[in-house]
């Protein structure tokens, strides 16, 4: 059974996360676990269902500007923010109606 203290946490990160100021979503594996509304308001999705479970490079365009897979540049991003706790940097993402957009990413791990 949970403290009264654990339950006030997992409210509040539960909260942070959804009413979070900015575009916000976290990453299990390769798959997108959770997210809040503004994510799903700048990618152009409805429900979070359908966000839920897609990969962060199904979320943008095949290649990125420099040419590069975004597959392959996204999982080195990854990698940087895993080996040093945190990463940014400026990545093209797409949203469900095939328009993209310039975002600045910020990877915690």
């Amino acid at each position: 059974m949970q403290s009264k203290d654990d339950k006030i946490t997992d409210i509040t990160a539960y909260e942070i996360i959804e009413y979070f100021s900015l575009p916000f979503y976290v990453i299990e594996g390769e798959r997108i676990i959770l997210c809040n509304q503004k994510a799903l308001k700048v990618f152009g999705y409805e429900k979070k269902e359908e966000l839920l479970g897609l990969t962060p490079y199904s979320l943008s365009p095949a290649n990125q500007p420099d040419g590069s897979s975004s597959v392959v540049k996204g999982r080195e991003m990854i990698n940087k923010a895993k080996e040093s706790g945190y990463y940014s940097f400026r990545w093209v993402h797409q949203r469900k109606g095939g328009r993209k957009f310039l975002a600045e990413v910020e990877l915690f791990a």
